[in-house]
């Protein structure tokens, strides 16, 4: 599945940035005027940012729309209607066990997680350990977006459950194998404006924190060329604080405050 609006926005601000600040400061070593270091650093910002805009569109897949239009309805739809769906298209071959917000088929427990965003490591450690208390030798986790870099490496370290995760594409191969490809279009409410929260939340992801290191050093090394430095140090204490927030993993915790 494709990034949200939000996700999409703060890593196009991100390569903005990096490519800006980088621009500056080597702008700033050859120029004297101010206004033209000014130019020079929004030109190569905006130049980077659609070089890479323009590599990712030609890497990317293009998604038949058939598991698009099946996988909204799941991801708008609700994690209990894409778990109530998922659970009687097993009954029709296997004898499923409904738990609290996931399924056991026999040996495998089955989560039905299909959102946006990628499966992230500490939901799979909350899943292993579910699927541990019910002594399931297998773990299926289906999702949209497939797992991240950090949910990946730790499925390899996870012992004595095989866990497998499937993305769009192998979910709806499921969903064809089982004769269970939703017909119809479920009514959708008009999107709501994503929140302040939401972009905040989006901001923390932690594999953003190499990106705000990244600035915070580019910024560092400009303050070294630019007058009034300590506005590009200002920033890059900001970036690095972010930087350490994702790193910690802040977003998963305020989730579970809020």
């Amino acid at each position: 599945m494709k990034k949200s609006y939000i996700s999409k926005f703060i890593d196009t601000l991100i390569t903005f940035l990096t490519a800006a600040f980088f621009t500056m400061a080597v702008a700033g070593y050859f120029m004297g005027d101010t206004a033209a270091i000014i130019a020079a650093a929004v030109a190569g910002g905006l130049a980077m940012t659609a070089l890479l805009s323009l590599s990712q569109a030609k890497k990317q897949k293009k998604t038949d729309p058939q598991i698009r239009e099946t996988m909204n309805q799941f991801i708008f739809g609700g994690e209990d209607f894409a778990l109530g769906h998922f659970f009687n298209a097993l009954c029709k071959r296997y004898k499923p066990v409904s738990h609290n917000g996931f399924l056991m088929v026999r040996a495998t427990a089955v989560f039905v997680k299909i959102r946006l965003n990628k499966l992230s490591a500490s939901d799979t450690a909350i899943f292993y350990g579910l699927a541990r208390a019910q002594n399931a030798k297998r773990l299926l986790i289906l999702t949209a977006a497939g797992a991240d870099k950090d949910c990946a490496a730790l499925i390899k370290t996870l012992p004595d459950i095989k866990i497998t995760v499937l993305n769009e594409e192998k979910v709806f191969s499921l969903l064809k194998a089982l004769g269970a490809i939703p017909p119809v279009l479920i009514k959708l409410n008009k999107p709501k404006k994503a929140p302040l929260k939401d972009f905040a939340l989006g901001a923390l992801e932690p594999d953003r924190s190499r990106g705000y290191f990244y600035i915070s050093f580019i910024l560092i090394v400009s303050s070294l060329f630019m007058r009034h430095g300590i506005y590009y140090l200002c920033v890059s204490a900001l970036c690095l604080t972010l930087g350490v927030l994702c790193r910690l993993d802040i977003k998963q915790k305020l989730r579970k405050n809020g």
